[in-house]
């Protein structure tokens, strides 16, 4: 009896494939097997991390919607633990990710949260009189790329430290006087948000990490949930 899978080689680099879903699972197994890949499969986000710790794979294919333990929980282990293979996390879902830098979701993640940001930026921009072309330009998407990855930035500071599990006060503290204009332009984003009917839903999770304590996994897990949206 055959299995239908091609022959894995000896020395065949390994692929850790973390998916709950049999379906996708199966397309994702023989698409790899057939380009020589040795597939390593786990149903569920702590079985992906136990083989992830004793197996050493080439390459992590993490979903995000796991059962036990979601996928971000266990890439952001896995960068703790000092492991750092290459891993492609996949969604069926267009979820932003919240301080991803602090949380060591990678690039994948910090683009996504960036692009995701600049749409509801500029929804509230237009809300409020401003033009599309302006939030594309350098004052608009320039300044949030800068912003958001430069190394002197002190709103991605704070964002950093955030993200590692630190409180405000104590990384507020550390600025010794200087000014992460963030952490109030937040709160007066939302009031005009509020005031013209516009949906940020980033910037609703972000003031409640800044200013109710919220954690920023427990910010993820509310923006993923989030229904699946055509753009």
């Amino acid at each position: 009896m055959t299995t239908g899978r091609a022959p894995v080689a000896d020395g065949a680099k390994r692929v850790l494939v973390v998916e709950d879903d049999p379906s996708i699972m199966l397309g994702l197994r023989i698409n790899l097997e057939a380009e020589g890949y040795l597939v390593l499969p786990a149903e569920d986000g702590e079985k992906g991390l136990e083989l992830a710790r004793s197996e050493r794979p080439d390459l992590v294919i993490l979903d995000v919607m796991l059962p036990r333990m979601n996928g971000f929980q266990v890439l952001q282990t896995l960068r703790r633990e000092g492991m750092a293979m290459p891993i492609i996390v996949v969604s069926a879902r267009t979820g932003e990710m919240d301080k991803v830098t602090g949380l060591e979701l990678g690039n994948n993640a910090a683009a996504a949260l960036i692009t995701r940001g600049m749409v509801e930026i500029t929804r509230l921009a237009i809300a409020c009189g401003g033009r599309a072309e302006t939030m594309s330009g350098l004052s608009g998407i320039g300044d949030l790329v800068l912003t958001c990855t430069g190394g002197l930035s002190r709103n991605r500071a704070v964002g950093v430290e955030l993200g590692k599990g630190r409180k405000l006060p104590e990384i507020l503290a550390g600025l010794h006087g200087k000014v992460a204009e963030g952490v109030r332009s937040t709160t007066a984003a939302l009031g005009l948000a509020q005031r013209y009917g516009v949906e940020m839903p980033i910037t609703e999770q972000m003031a409640a990490v800044l200013h109710e304590d919220k954690s920023p996994l427990d910010a993820i897990r509310d923006l993923m949930s989030r229904p699946g949206r055509t753009e």
